[in-house]
């Protein structure tokens, strides 16, 4: 969530191509979405993701409680479907956006389930 560390950890990977926003970057502090902070002129895209551990936690114990879990590697979670959607997380963006409206210019456009 720090702007400070994402620029100290990407500034010296201009030589690879990585290139961030600086705009960009101090704008993308939310836990709701995804945001692209790259330059325009970044050979590579450069993003900020969420995560949601508690998910994670949630879904490893509930499927270990019904005997269904199996390792990390081979257990589906419910987020890794491509039509997944975090409705409270989308519902907390929503909200964030009415007070930074910013925000929509630099969420991560995903092929398929644009807005």
């Amino acid at each position: 969530m720090s702007p400070i560390m994402r620029r100290e950890m990407t500034k010296n990977l201009e030589y690879f191509g990585v290139k961030i926003d600086p705009a960009k970057n101090e704008l993308a502090h939310t836990r709701n979405a995804e945001m692209d902070i790259s330059a325009p002129d970044s050979k590579v895209k450069v993003f900020v993701i969420p995560t949601d551990e508690e998910l994670v936690m949630t879904e490893d114990t509930v499927a270990l409680l019904e005997g269904r879990y199996d390792i990390h590697t081979k257990f589906t979670y419910s987020f890794q479907d491509p039509h997944y959607v975090n409705k409270l997380r989308e519902a907390n963006f929503q909200k964030e956006v009415e007070e930074v409206p910013e925000l929509l210019e630099v969420r991560a456009k995903i092929p398929g389930l644009e807005k």
